[in-house]
């Protein structure tokens, strides 16, 4: 399937110290709503502006329908994309009237009744006639966003358009926007920090962390599956906290999520890091070294829970490591026996990056 508009490997800067490295993403159907996610400075609006042709592409390539029109050696016009921008500040020509700022981008776009139409439902039709000085924040970014509409554009980039409305009048054109841009099948891109918005716009969605794009997918994935750490920082799902269960503190095979989580609660101060060394399986003096800390504490069940997951595979495939004959089965079950009366049996799932950790019988 050819695909409508596509960055490829892009890398963005708004100057000649900040980079967005590395951003790729595509939009198959015309008409298709994309939403870039993220914090406050971390780059959205600057793809916006390379997007556009405002700012140029420091390397990779942007494609708009089968078209180059950003690259690392070649910048079109911004007039010949057919992409039309709003801007979070409005940018509308202080000479001109809220009417014929709005006109002024309608040639080969919408009719004059349709414009009239839009005026009307975005609330503007008792002040088309006042300036922008004249009018609130909110009034006019609706004159922007309107202006931006009636070209008809190929693109449409929206940079937070509702930042400047009131929560009420803000959901209300939120539904009356996405209704036109699905009707005229315009092919959007909208840029925010809110991701109740992004995800109600967007049949994609993009989530911009730390200068890269993290996770591209669609909004309902992006929520429940996050593929990192960072992501679910974002969403603020769940906190990440010291926990007595190994099943907790296992999920991830030597991720930095593992290596500083507090084992047992923080009770005893033992970092996860002595559980690993990097991306190599736990040794027999780390196992040792557990058993000589943790043989008469409290907490020694989870340990052991802990001390079974170690010795089956961290780091390594696991094929090797679930036969019961391994060496560091062998080494994993008498610890487990000395530490607690019912040790424990670590089950391990088939994914490559997940353990699973539950307490079983004792081990003969």
């Amino acid at each position: 399937m050819s695909e409508f508009f596509k960055v490829d490997n892009g890398t963005f800067s708004p100057n000649k110290k900040y980079f967005i490295n590395n951003v790729s993403f595509k939009i198959f159907n015309k008409g298709d709503i994309i939403s870039l996610l993220g914090p406050s400075g971390v780059g959205k609006t600057s793809i916006l502006r390379t997007i556009a042709g405002l700012d140029k592409l420091i390397d990779g390539e942007i494609w708009l329908d089968k078209q180059l029109i950003s690259s690392k050696n070649f910048n079109l016009q911004p007039e010949k994309r057919g992409v039309s921008l709003t801007f979070q500040n409005n940018c509308l020509f202080p000479h001109m009237n809220l009417k014929q700022n709005i006109m002024i981008s309608k040639q080969g776009g919408l009719n004059i009744n349709e414009v009239d139409h839009l005026i009307e439902n975005f609330y503007l039709k008792d002040m088309v006639d006042k300036f922008p000085h004249e009018v609130s924040s909110g009034e006019a970014q609706r004159a922007a966003l309107i202006r931006s509409i009636v070209s008809n554009p190929k693109l449409l980039l929206l940079d937070e358009p509702f930042s400047n409305l009131n929560k009420g009048l803000r959901e209300e054109l939120q539904v009356l926007l996405k209704q036109i841009l699905k009707e005229k099948k315009i092919t959007s891109i909208i840029v925010t920090h809110d991701y109740d918005e992004a995800f109600y716009f967007g049949d994609m969605c993009g989530v911009l962390i730390n200068q890269k794009m993290i996770q591209f997918a669609e909004p309902y994935k992006i929520y429940h599956h996050p593929n990192s750490p960072e992501i679910a920082d974002f969403f603020n799902k769940g906190v990440r906290e010291p926990s007595t269960s190994a099943e907790r503190i296992l999920r991830t095979t030597g991720s930095e999520l593992a290596k500083n989580t507090p084992i047992t609660g923080g009770a005893l101060g033992l970092s996860a890091t002595k559980l690993y060394t990097g991306a190599k399986t736990t040794t027999e003096a780390v196992m040792k070294s557990l058993l000589d800390q943790f043989r008469k504490s409290p907490l020694a069940a989870s340990v052991a829970e802990t001390a079974a997951a170690t010795g089956f595979g961290v780091g390594k495939g696991l094929a090797e490591e679930e036969r019961p004959d391994s060496k560091l089965a062998q080494i994993t079950f008498p610890l487990v026996g000395a530490l607690t009366p019912g040790a424990a049996t670590a089950v391990l799932s088939k994914a490559p990056t997940a353990i699973a950790v539950r307490a079983g019988n004792k081990i003969k």
